[in-house]
């Protein structure tokens, strides 16, 4: 099976949130996915977001655009999503940054 192609969208920027999991500040978002050219636009409510520290899943809801925790059906269908896994596997497997002395 050949693998696929990933897509990188636009970085937007958002109103900060903490991770729901890590409490690390979020401010920002960009999508990817298969189909090249789809760029999309910033975050929706009922969107899907993967922490960037710590690739935990959340979800985009409300008028001010803030981040919650899967409810166990959400959850239970993201680990199943094919961009969802790699974002989160992407995430993991990345290179940790060594604190700057001092």
């Amino acid at each position: 099976m050949r693998k696929k192609d990933v897509y990188l969208g636009r970085d937007v920027r958002t109103l900060e949130n903490a991770c729901v999991e890590c409490g690390n500040i979020l401010n920002g978002a960009f999508g990817f996915n298969f189909e090249r050219g789809r760029k999309g636009p910033a975050p929706s409510p009922g969107d899907v977001s993967v922490c960037a520290y710590c690739a935990a899943v959340m979800i985009w809801e409300g008028d001010d655009m803030r981040l919650r925790a899967p409810t166990v059906e959400e959850a239970e269908r993201f680990a199943h999503d094919e961009c969802v896994q790699l974002a989160r596997r992407l995430i993991k497997e990345k290179p940790k940054r060594k604190a700057a002395p001092g």
